[in-house]
Parts: C-alpha cells; structure tokens; sequence
C-alpha cells in the first residue's frame, strides 16, 4: 500500500508551541476517552461533547458550584402539573 504524504512548514517561530497545546489535547482526549470508557466506540460524539464541556471548565474550581446554585435559584419554576 503506497500512501503519499503532504508536510506543510510553519515559518511562525511559536508553530512548536501552537502543535505541543494540540498534541496534549488529543493525547487527553485518547486518555479521557480510553479510561472513562475503555475505548467503546458507540457514543463517540457524545465522549466528544463531554470532553470539550470539561475541558472549558477546567479552571473554574469552586465557581462552578457557585453558577450552579445561582442558575438554580433565579431558574423559573417547570409547569409540571400542567396548571398556571
């Protein structure tokens, strides 16, 4: 099998550091997806989604509960009875 491949330099002085930040990502990714679901391939856009809902959160610590607790308190209630 004879499979050609194309390089394409960067004559940006940072490429390296841009290529390292994608590299980790998709090595966390292959990691996330590996030990959270053992590799399943049903699903993968969901493992997908998932995993780019944590990754943007990551450094939110502790805020995070706290925009829980005020997206819940200034929620309106759900009409679950189906009276007004």
């Amino acid at each position: 099998m004879d499979i050609s491949h194309f390089v394409t330099l960067s004559s940006d002085e940072n490429a390296h550091e841009v290529f390292r930040w994608v590299d980790t990502l998709i090595s966390n990714l292959k990691k996330f997806i590996d030990g959270t679901y053992h590799g399943r391939e049903e699903n993968k856009q969901s493992y997908l989604e998932e995993f780019a809902y944590r990754f943007n959160r990551r450094g939110m610590g502790n805020r995070l509960v706290e925009r829980l607790l005020n997206t819940c308190a200034f929620a309106k209630p759900l009409n679950v009875m189906g009276t007004a």
